[in-house]
């Protein structure tokens, strides 16, 4: 499954989306707004339902620009802060997604140390604390 997205771009650590031209670019169908929903409403399969998108983001990487990567990347990490601070328990195993997403983003962004940082908050039953917009923006 394949759509037209928009270019994501970022702005002092943010991951940001902006319209894209002519040149549209495809990318995985995720839907992150799913994604959030299937991980409320079954916490347990929520750190393979986020890895499996992660998967699939890994494996269009090669084919899209890192800007685009980076903001489908940025969505997924929003999602799972999002699942974390509606189920703490899950901190630990979500963490260890955020911390995956940390090392796949682009050097570019300049975002992975961050990310990193957010995992290892969320790890430690901190996901409350973390401001979403700082990420990505909402989940859905």
């Amino acid at each position: 499954m394949l759509k037209t997205i928009a270019k994501a771009g970022l702005c002092a650590g943010v991951i940001f989306l902006s319209p894209l031209g002519a040149a549209a670019q495809t990318a995985p169908d995720i839907d992150f707004s799913g994604l959030l929903a299937n991980c409320q409403s079954d916490p347990l399969g929520c750190s393979a339902a986020l890895n499996a998108a992660l998967a699939e983001i890994k494996l269009a990487q090669a084919t899209l620009p890192p800007s685009v990567v980076d903001g489908l990347l940025g969505s997924l990490a929003t999602v799972a802060v999002a699942a974390a601070q509606t189920e703490p328990t899950l901190g630990a195993a979500l963490g260890d997604v955020i911390a995956d997403i940390s090392e796949t983003v682009s050097e570019e962004s300049g975002v992975g140390e961050q990310l990193a940082e957010i995992a290892e908050q969320v790890s430690s039953g901190g996901a409350d604390e973390v401001d979403l917009t700082e990420i990505g923006g909402s989940p859905a």
